[in-house]
């Protein structure tokens, strides 16, 4: 998520992410991506997508997709290859880092007919179910520098995971992070389900104020809180504020993407409120689930400035009761896409 201990440059590159303005690459830092985001490339930069599986495994591949979103032009896998392979538009193993697979793209090189590369992972048959990492790095086309990262998270051996796409806009290109799984795993199947990650997203703007009434977790009556922020496989993280019964949060606001149609109408959002500790486990102090749903009933017909502002009850479950939960946290909410229509 956005996180208040960047520098400078990174801080620059948080607001452009938050606000999903392109990032231009000519930035010396990296770019961490979260799910939604995009970034701009020069005219003419050549890239690689590399990726890195703790699945033993699996089979990258990439889909290059044309003006029509529904027209493939080719599908180009990985198979297990020598490290001697180069070419143009191919999947290598990179010199640079000894376990990823990469595939370069010279834009200047890339066919008219050519409008999107959209790149997943997908299990062999042989893939055990189990769960692993998975990143798709932006580098430099010899795979040696990093330029942005989308650390896909927690996956599933046995689902197809699409990570990045790479698109035209206008004379310039996009990459855009995905962050999206499929229960299909046949590269045929897989190609034919990209259509909906071509387009933006659509965005729920979220705000932590802060919170009150809360209970008191430490020795001398105060706490130390901070709030977790869970939707649609992305996860947000507030700033911790220390001993503070009443806590106003400075890193609190975030922006949650949803691809599919229905999931901006159904998802929810989970708030856990948790106490640092800086020995052993934090403490849960509470949470509190929020309907997408909700928020859309709070602005419906409301006009364009409307917004979903609460407080919010905090409560209990398997991991503390309810009798010790006290409190309410203060929640903002826009969306940011048009509004579904009431069920």
């Amino acid at each position: 998520g956005i996180n208040a201990e960047y520098g400078t440059k990174q801080q620059q590159t948080q607001l452009c992410l938050l606000f999903s303005f392109p990032v231009n690459l000519t930035m010396t830092s990296a770019v961490t991506l979260q799910k939604g985001t995009s970034y701009e490339l020069n005219a003419g930069d050549s890239i690689a997508i590399s990726v890195n599986s703790t699945f033993e495994n699996d089979t990258p591949g990439v889909v290059l997709i044309g003006a029509d979103p529904n027209k493939i032009i080719e599908i180009m896998t990985a198979p297990k290859m020598g490290s001697t392979m180069t070419g143009h538009e191919r999947w290598v193993l990179n010199s640079h880092r000894s376990s990823e697979k990469m595939f370069a793209i010279n834009t200047n090189k890339t066919t008219d007919d050519v409008h999107r590369y959209a790149f997943f992972v997908t299990p062999t048959a042989s893939s055990k179910s189990h769960r692993g990492k998975l990143v798709f790095t932006v580098t430099d086309d010899k795979g040696k520098h990093s330029l942005a990262k989308f650390d896909f998270g927690d996956a599933n051996s046995k689902k197809t995971h699409v990570g990045l796409v790479v698109m035209r806009a206008g004379e310039s290109w996009l990459v855009r992070a995905i962050g999206e799984s499929l229960t299909e795993t046949g590269f045929e199947e897989v190609s034919k389900l990209m259509t909906p990650f071509l387009d933006e997203p659509k965005f729920m703007w979220i705000h932590v104020v802060g919170a009150r009434g809360l209970r008191a977790f430490d020795i001398g009556g105060k706490s130390d809180p901070y709030v977790i922020v869970k939707s649609n496989r992305q996860v947000y993280k507030t700033d911790v504020v220390k001993k503070s019964l009443e806590p106003t949060f400075t890193a609190g606001e975030f922006r949650i993407a949803y691809y599919y149609d229905k999931h901006w109408a159904t998802k929810d959002i989970l708030f856990d409120m948790f106490d640092e500790d800086k020995v052993g486990s934090d403490d849960v102090m509470g949470l509190v689930l929020l309907d997408n749903e909700e928020i859309f009933a709070a602005v419906r017909g409301k006009g364009d400035d409307a917004v979903f502002d609460a407080w919010v009850p905090l409560v209990g479950d398997d991991r503390i009761k309810a009798s010790k939960v006290q409190g309410e946290l203060h929640i903002r909410a826009k969306p940011l896409s048009p509004v579904p229509d009431a069920k």
